[in-house]
This record gives C-alpha cells, structure tokens and sequence, in this order.
C-alpha cells in the first residue's frame, strides 16, 4: 500500500470516528497538548488544502513552521464548525488543493 493510499484508509477511519464526537468531545484538550480536538481536525484541513505560498507566509509570520501550523489550525477551527471542517476533509483526502497534493508523493496515474 502506497503512503497516499495509506494515508486516505487513515483519514477515512478518523472521520468515521470523528462523526460520533460531540460538542462536548471536540472542545475537549487533545492528546496534541495545545490543541482542542476541533484544532486538530482543522490542522488535518489546513494540510490538504493550504498552499505553499501561503504556508510560507505564514511560517515567515510566526517565525516557523509550528507557530504557523498552530495559528493556521486555529483560525481554520475558528472559521468553521467541526461537521463543515469534516465534510471538507471527506472531499480534500480524495482531491487535495494545496501541500497534500505533495506530500505524501503520489504515484503516477495509470
């Protein structure tokens, strides 16, 4: 199984999971010490779908790549409740918009 394959049976299994949390569950600290659980599901959409150039930016802001990570998962989560955050992930894990379209590589189309 290729990384990329891995990685959308992974997310495909969190969302399923994900689906059963409550409000009470996603405003909830995560095993990720300075996010909510809400923060960490915006962080998963902030992967697939935040461009390079804008990660750059924002890593030049905040003066590296955890301090944007956090800030860009935060302002995701702000921006949108976790159903609408997970029915972005569904569609961006099969067609990614941003650095997910790299990372993990993709193995050519046949």
């Amino acid at each position: 199984m290729s990384a990329r394959n891995l990685l959308q049976t992974n997310d495909a299994r969190f969302t399923s999971v994900a689906e059963t949390l409550s409000a009470t569950d996603w405003a909830a600290p995560s095993l990720c010490s300075e996010w909510t659980n809400h923060e960490v599901l915006a962080h998963l959409v902030v992967g697939y779908s935040c461009g390079m150039g804008s990660l750059v930016a924002h890593m030049y802001r905040a003066r590296g790549f955890d301090a944007a990570n956090t800030a860009l998962a935060r302002a995701y989560a702000a921006a949108g409740s976790p159903a609408r955050l997970l029915a972005q992930l569904r569609e961006l894990m099969h067609r990614p918009t941003g650095i997910g379209r790299y990372f993990p590589a993709r193995a050519p189309d046949r």
